[in-house]
């Protein structure tokens, strides 16, 4: 007995975020013959779609921006935009040694994260972006600034220097013309000298408290340790995220 075939251009599915209809395209083949979503051949339609979809025949088009970096294979952050982090300090003054700490081992962590790698990979950046060896370089290029909000503490006043939120030295350094030996080394020395100052403070310090500019909230140095601590790893998930992107490696999802 001759088969009917299956040729259904398209169907309308309800979105469950939205009351109006999103096009579902469907391409199913299965004889000759036109088939109707109308009268007996209702269930026959339904049981073909279904059929699609665990072919995977189905091509959802529901959020349209999702579905087109999918299918022009652009590359989307997981990593949260900085500028959008919001900040709770309510830990204990007393924390300020374990914050100590994570600042004096981000070097060692960025060195491990970044050597030996193909230079390529560390350069590669796309439109708008950075690459993994400038957003090295950022962390670099900040630490003038930490190390005068310490200062800042320690001087005392009202609100804490203000950053260049355009990022414009970072723009225009040119970190990767720059050997990754040497953009290492600086960050490892820059960050020494931030925590030798640390430790030069007395620990009534680290409760001192000003207003940090962008935030609009009040800071104690013990939150600005872990300001900068969050902001280095901030950096290194992109780093990490960037060099496996490029690897071909599975989309990591921590740092460890």
């Amino acid at each position: 007995m001759h088969q009917p075939r299956l040729a259904v251009a398209g169907i309308l599915e309800s979105s469950a975020r939205s009351a109006h209809p999103v096009y579902v395209g469907i391409a199913v083949s299965c004889g000759s013959g036109p088939l109707t979503r109308s009268g007996t051949e209702g269930p026959r339609f339904l049981s073909a779609v279904a059929g699609a979809r665990q072919r995977r025949a189905v091509e959802r088009v529901r959020d349209p921006v999702p579905h087109q970096a999918l299918r022009e294979n652009v590359r989307m952050s997981q990593v949260p935009v900085w500028f959008e982090r919001k900040f709770e300090f309510s830990f204990p003054v007393e924390f300020y040694p374990n914050l100590a700490t994570r600042l004096r081992g981000t070097p060692a962590r960025m060195e491990e994260t970044l050597n030996g790698r193909a230079q390529e990979i560390l350069v590669r950046k796309e439109p708008g972006k950075w690459s993994a060896q400038e957003h090295a370089g950022h962390l670099l290029d900040l630490e003038p600034l930490w190390l005068a909000r310490v200062d800042d503490f320690v001087a005392g006043g009202s609100t804490l220097t203000v950053a260049d939120l355009n990022n414009r030295k970072t723009h225009q350094a040119n970190h990767n013309a720059c050997p990754l030996k040497q953009i290492l080394a600086d960050f490892r020395l820059a960050r020494l000298v931030l925590v030798t100052r640390l430790g030069t403070l007395e620990s009534n310090l680290f409760a001192r408290s000003m207003l940090h500019p962008r935030l609009k909230q009040p800071m104690r140095l013990v939150d600005h340790l872990y300001f900068v601590a969050e902001h280095d790893d901030h950096h290194l998930a992109h780093i990490w995220e960037l060099i496996h992107r490029e690897s071909g490696d599975p989309p990591p999802t921590s740092l460890g």
